[in-house]
């Protein structure tokens, strides 16, 4: 089947803020979004700290510009 496609660039983003902390912390301007291990900013820094051995912590504050879902 032939397919069409259109593309149309937007200027839209989320917008992450990170500093370092005792432990991992989130914060965001959706309250709707997890701020507990469930949420996907979260499970990376875990996941960081396990494939580098790192022992870094982190505050982020989320700035939610994209729609969720």
């Amino acid at each position: 089947h032939d397919l069409s496609s259109l593309f149309q660039a937007i200027d839209l983003g989320d917008i992450l803020s990170f500093q370092l902390h005792h432990e991992d912390l989130l914060s965001c301007t959706d309250p709707s979004l997890p701020n507990d291990e469930h949420n996907l900013v979260l499970k990376a820094a875990q996941l960081f700290r396990r494939k580098t051995g790192s022992q870094l912590f982190i505050k982020v504050h989320l700035e939610k510009h994209i729609p969720v879902q």
